[in-house]
């Protein structure tokens, strides 16, 4: 059963990766960020936007279940920065959504959030789901869910990249400037002089 389930998940996360690579790749063919973003979209590629939602949180679960599913023993430094990183993912990934609210973390258009938790990491819930994953291993000590993980991991810090040229092109100038003063994924908030 945990060999189907590996099998299942590192699938699907190669899939989900190429199915990323495919829309930063080609923007205006891509299934990523939500096809609307982008201007019209057949229903075709939204529906996958939304299979890619659905496998992508899905396999995110189906990993934290296989990190603790297959735990090794693990020291209590291991527990601890693994505990750490989870609970701090949720945390932050929790807060991005909170911000941004259940439409705009949906893909629907929102106003550019530009405050809170987003001074500090464009991508909040993209940085929570990676120390989720990431920590649900280490303190697991899972190898089994080790390489689901860092593919889910990867699909996490690949999608900006997917995500951004529609992103300026919504929002234009304003998510230029914030482009210059929030970090991609995690720091200190930078001041950019008005121009």
């Amino acid at each position: 059963m945990i060999e189907s389930l590996v099998l299942f998940a590192t699938t699907a996360g190669v899939a989900l990766l190429a199915a990323l690579a495919w829309s930063v790749a080609f923007p205006q063919l891509g299934v990523w960020p939500k096809p609307e973003l982008a201007g019209p979209a057949p229903q075709v590629r939204r529906a996958l936007h939304q299979v890619i939602g659905i496998a992508s949180s899905a396999i995110l679960l189906l990993v934290v279940g296989l990190a603790v599913a297959t735990r090794a023993p693990a020291g209590l430094g291991q527990h601890g920065l693994g505990g750490s990183l989870f609970f701090a993912g949720g945390l932050r990934g929790h807060a991005g959504d909170f911000s941004l609210g259940a439409a705009g973390s949906h893909g629907a258009r929102v106003p550019l959030v530009a405050a809170g938790v987003y001074r500090y990491s464009r991508n909040p819930q993209y940085v929570g789901a990676v120390g989720v994953l990431l920590g649900a291993v280490i303190a697991s000590a899972s190898t089994v869910g080790a390489v689901p993980a860092i593919l889910s991991a990867l699909w996490f810090l690949i999608a900006p990249f997917a995500e951004e040229a529609a992103l300026r092109e919504a929002f234009g100038d304003p998510y230029r400037a914030y482009l210059r003063s929030a970090p991609r994924y995690l720091g200190r908030p930078k001041h950019v002089p008005d121009s």
